[in-house]
């Protein structure tokens, strides 16, 4: 993959710190079931108490990976953005193959392949769209974590990140994680749920605070 932090051109302040992260955790929990150093972690913090492995790991196929068990929560935005509540339940039209075709494009502008990441196979299947949040993140998160190696952040990466987030990562993102707490307030979904809300509000932050700088640097001295 190439590197988000050697493109050229003008720079903005350093872009990212703890943002990547959050984005990158909150990733591997979407995209990954969950094993025994996962489920010690979310222990620890105080989530998932006293959830068995198993238990953990059916969650995460339940509600992220087979649409049939009555438990699925779409992590595709072309499929979430278009939930409809019917009779006080919640139904999702069928993934599109071609619904990423936006999201891969921006894939592919920076080099991201996002078929070569970690994650359990049938998510990675060559038929599945790459909207998928858990693949978003780690997007949002290689970038981050590429412009932290450096002293400064180019323009066209806060730009385009921005952008991304803007017209990808709106308040869809919110909307789910509050489901996944809401589906079942002390599993895993919770958790996931929790993490992807504040991976959000970290790298949302990360991009503000950088563009900000961008901006003062531009102010001539009083």
């Amino acid at each position: 993959m190439s590197d988000p932090g050697r493109v050229k051109g003008r720079t903005a302040g350093r872009l990212g710190g703890g943002a990547a992260r959050y984005a990158l955790a909150a990733s591997a929990l979407l995209l990954c079931a969950p094993d025994e150093r996962v489920r010690a972690q979310l222990q620890a913090s105080g989530r998932a108490s006293g959830c068995s492995l198993a238990a953990l790991r059916q969650s995460f196929y339940d509600r992220f990976c087979i649409p049939q068990s009555g438990l699925y929560i779409p992590p595709y935005e072309h499929v979430f953005q278009r939930r409809k509540r019917i009779g006080g339940c919640w139904h999702f039209p069928p993934a599109r193959f071609d619904g990423a075709s936006a999201v891969e494009a921006i894939y592919g502008r920076f080099g991201f392949r996002h078929r070569e990441l970690d994650a359990e196979p049938i998510l990675r299947a060559p038929h599945l769209p790459g909207d998928h949040l858990g693949f978003m993140l780690a997007f949002v998160g290689w970038v981050l974590e590429g412009v932290e190696r450096r002293a400064a952040t180019p323009i066209e990466v806060v730009a385009h990140l921005q952008g991304f987030i803007t017209n990808h990562l709106d308040e869809w993102v919110e909307a789910y994680g509050d489901l996944l707490q809401r589906s079942e307030p002390d599993g895993y979904s919770a958790a996931v749920g929790e993490a992807v809300c504040e991976a959000m509000e970290e790298a949302r932050k990360a991009v503000a605070e950088s563009t900000q700088g961008r901006c003062a640097a531009r102010l001539p001295a009083s």
